[in-house]
Parts: structure tokens; sequence; C-alpha cells
């Protein structure tokens, strides 16, 4: 197994594992997450492929981790680091993960993949002691899948 397989994977192309995979190659992915009332709000993120896994991680104060803990399923679009989409959105399911292991192969990936600007931030969130995060994962949802 590799730790970050950057998509290289046996995914069948336009299988919504591919389009998960073909998402986290891009600077970021356009996470749209979703209110109670069904809106959605388009965030933003890193990702990182591990073991053919898609993670990202957010700080555990932000509002979208309330939303998704109402409604896992969110959809995924690669993407510019400002949210502009480069691609066709893939629905999924967001898993929280607790797992100090994987939670650190998760990070190394994301500073092998932005050194410079995953450096900085690191540092800004040590000086607004805002260290805490959550790492998720995300699950291709099928057709048909409910």
């Amino acid at each position: 197994m590799t730790e970050e397989t950057n998509g290289q994977t046996g995914a069948p192309p336009g299988s919504a594992r591919a389009g998960l995979l073909k998402a986290a190659e891009a600077p970021a992915i356009v996470l749209t997450t979703f209110r109670r009332s069904g809106e959605g709000v388009v965030t933003p993120v890193w990702a990182a492929v591990v073991d053919e896994r898609v993670f990202f991680s957010t700080e555990i104060s932000r509002v979208k981790v309330k939303r998704i803990a109402h409604t896992p399923k969110v959809t995924v679009a690669p993407g510019t680091q400002r949210g502009k989409p480069t691609g066709d959105a893939v629905p999924a399911i967001a898993h929280l993960v607790d797992n100090p292991d994987l939670d650190q192969r998760f990070q190394k990936a994301i500073r092998r993949r932005h050194p410079v600007t995953g450096r900085l931030i690191g540092v800004f969130y040590l000086l607004r002691r805002s260290s805490e995060h959550l790492l998720y994962e995300l699950s291709p949802l099928e057709a048909g899948v409910e």
C-alpha cells in the first residue's frame, strides 16, 4: 500500500470513486455541505489521498462540522484555492475519522502537496491556538444510494 497515491488507482473511469480521486488531485476541492433547509454551502478545502481514500480536515469550530453532522451527504468537485469549480461535482458522504495515525499521514501528505502555504497556515493556527481539527473521509455516493 502506498502512503499517497495521487489518484493512481484501479477505479473504473467515470465511477464515483474515480471522480473523487480526480477531484483530490486539484489544488483544492470544492466541498458543498448542506444546511437543514437543503441550501448548499460551498467551501474550498485541501484534500489528500491516503491508501487510495480521499480525506480532508477542518477546524473543529467551523460551521461545516455542524452541517456534516446533520447531513453527511456532500458534493465534491475539483477546484481552485478560492473555491471556483474546475470540473463536475461528485456526490459523496463525509465520514468523521478518529485515527491519529491516519491523521498524521494525512497531514504529511498535505505538507507534501502544499509545502509553503501549508507551513504558513500551520503557523497561523499555532498563533491562534486553534489546532484542534477533525479528519473526514469522503466516500463515493453511488447512483441510487440514499
